[in-house]
């Protein structure tokens, strides 16, 4: 009887590292879904199912030089969910690569690091990394903080 109850601390023990590491594989993949659904959204032109991503106190902030000088601009929210919804020519669409995705998570936070290359339709505009901020809400994740940079090169591999 001590060695069948050993034996099942033992495997207790040893296999909680794994379902914590399921249960944290599982988190991330919930998170990376809700930015594959903003980008969704773009690549569609359906603003709703971007809006969807958004929290309410969502910010957005863009880094880049001009002029050799660096640049933060604040977006609108209203205006980037016109620009999704906003009709493109014929088979233009934003078309946003997203080379990886890099999720750190500390309870109802999660930060996004996601190397990106953006196209207008198979057109090359830009490159750079986006840096989100989720957060957890009673509806699930959602995108709190977006800052991205933008170049034309290098771009990340």
């Amino acid at each position: 009887m001590k060695n069948i109850i050993l034996t099942v601390l033992f495997l207790l023990v040893f296999s909680l590292p794994t379902f914590a590491q399921q249960a944290d594989e599982e988190t991330k993949g919930k998170v990376v879904q809700v930015i594959k659904q903003l980008f969704e959204g773009m690549k569609t032109n359906d603003s709703s199912k971007v809006a969807q991503t958004f929290h309410p106190l969502l910010s957005l902030h863009s880094y880049s030089f001009k002029n050799g000088k660096p640049q933060v601009r604040q977006e609108s929210i209203a205006d980037f969910l016109k620009a999704v919804a906003a009709p493109k020519a014929q088979g233009v669409v934003y078309d946003e690569r997203i080379l990886r995705y890099e999720v750190s998570i500390d309870g109802g936070l999660a930060t996004v690091w996601t190397p990106y290359e953006f196209y207008i339709g198979d057109k090359f505009s830009h490159c750079g990394v986006n840096a989100f901020h989720c957060v957890l809400t009673e509806s699930g994740w959602k995108i709190s903080h977006i800052t991205d940079t933008r170049r034309k090169e290098p771009c990340a591999k």
